[in-house]
């Protein structure tokens, strides 16, 4: 585990060089050097994390071989957690980073396992949570999922105003402003509705035997729910009709297999096997009917992120080829980048128009942060790759004993000449 104080150094130190225009930031003070296996242990585990800016830094901190506490680059919390055992249960987990805040799960002595809002000098239990189970949704649009003793037999997300329990198999889709869409079974039958600002609005949503339900997403400011077969599916918008608009009903050949909406609600992507679940051949569009990729390939659902307004995206796909070697390529709908063999991605920035404008690559021991194709310092880790409010293309690292945030603002124009 590590422990972090403020920097020896300058905070900001500001670089203008032909390859690199921009600030590097000093957060804090490592009082060791890890080794990348450790750093990337803490990150999986959710204990070293960075707010979505990348400012603040917070840490689970050990304070003996029984107890552990979390700290924030602005502050110090006295709360004391159990620490977990290996393989019999979870440690202390950061969920959320903010400038002055950390929203943590973890055991206390005084609470049964729990969420825990932690700011200067306030320690505040939220709501009971077993455990953490995972997450869903993308981006800026994500949510914890948690069982707790309040709901027995069901799922929890963590939503801005609580708890909410839903169905072990419902259909959840987040949204970036904290509300979600739910499909649920109550008594047999499918229920869609929407959640949002604390307001339950309920939702049409008839049953078709035909079809699989994939799920709710958002798309033209409407609910849609999508449907699967093999012999076609349907995009059905679920949400109220607006007097004299023409609802949404498309059909789609094929299979779909996997679906996105982007945070906002204005674009989906979607994966279709329009040969079949036996056939490897898939499609991959954007919104109902621009194609972007075709071929023999796999798409995961957490492999495709989005631009920051939603109107395009980048997905990593994978091919296999000859000796049973898989090729890895990132693919947008203006742009594309094969990856090296060996070679891994962990994040890619895309801007509006589909351009690649940034990604990090991994060979399981060392993070190379890459800027509009430019490859920066080789790193033990980096993350949290994200354009700011200015355009410029902001990343985190662990060089050395220092955990840094770096402002790239080069921009593709410098970089060409």
């Amino acid at each position: 585990m590590l422990a972090i104080r403020p920097p020896r150094s300058r905070h900001v130190v500001r670089l203008d060089q032909p390859w690199f225009q921009g600030e590097m930031h000093h957060l804090c003070q490592l009082d060791t050097t890890p080794t990348p296996q450790l750093l990337r242990k803490l990150t999986t585990g959710d204990q070293l994390a960075v707010s979505s800016h990348g400012s603040d830094v917070a840490v689970v901190q050990i304070i003996d071989n029984a107890k552990e506490r979390v700290r924030h680059t602005a502050f110090k919390s006295s709360l004391e957690f159990h620490r977990g055992r290996s393989g019999v249960e979870h440690g202390t987990r950061i969920l959320e980073v903010g400038t002055s805040h950390v929203l943590v799960w973890g055991r206390t002595s005084q609470q049964s396992p729990g969420v825990w809002w932690l700011s200067p000098g306030q320690e505040q239990y939220l709501y009971p949570v077993e455990k953490i189970i995972g997450r869903v949704g993308q981006g800026n649009a994500v949510m914890n999922i948690g069982l707790s003793s309040m709901y027995p037999g069901q799922h929890c997300l963590l939503t801005p105003d609580g708890l909410w329990p839903v169905d072990r198999q419902a259909l959840v889709s987040p949204y970036a402003s904290g509300g979600l869409a739910v499909l649920e079974s109550f008594g047999g039958t499918p229920h869609a509705y929407q959640l949002h600002g604390g307001l339950i609005t309920s939702l049409q949503c008839l049953v078709d035997l035909r079809y699989e339900h994939l799920g709710i997403v958002r798309w033209r400011g409407q609910l849609v729910l999508v449907k699967a077969s093999d012999l076609g599916s349907r995009l059905t918008q679920i949400s109220p009709i607006t007097k004299g608009d023409k609802p949404i009903d498309l059909p789609v050949r094929g299979r779909i297999e996997q679906v996105w909406s982007s945070p906002q609600g204005n674009s989906i992507a979607l994966l279709v096997a329009p040969r079949g679940p036996s056939s490897s051949y898939r499609r991959l569009y954007l919104d109902s009917g621009r194609l972007i990729y075709q071929g023999a390939f796999t798409l995961e659902q957490e492999d495709l992120t989005w631009s920051a307004g939603g109107r395009s995206f980048a997905a990593l796909i994978r091919e296999s080829g000859s000796g049973g070697r898989v090729f890895e390529k990132i693919v947008t709908p203006t742009d594309n980048q094969d990856l090296p063999l060996g070679v891994h991605l962990k994040e890619v920035l895309v801007d509006e128009d589909g351009t690649i404008a940034g990604a990090i690559l991994t060979d399981g021991q060392h993070d190379f942060p890459e800027v509009w194709r430019s490859q920066r310092t080789t790193v033990p880790l980096a993350w949290n790759l994200h354009f700011d409010g200015d355009g410029a293309i902001v990343w985190n690292t662990v060089h050395g004993d220092r955990i840094l945030k770096w402002v790239d603002r080069t921009g593709p124009a410098v970089r060409a000449a």
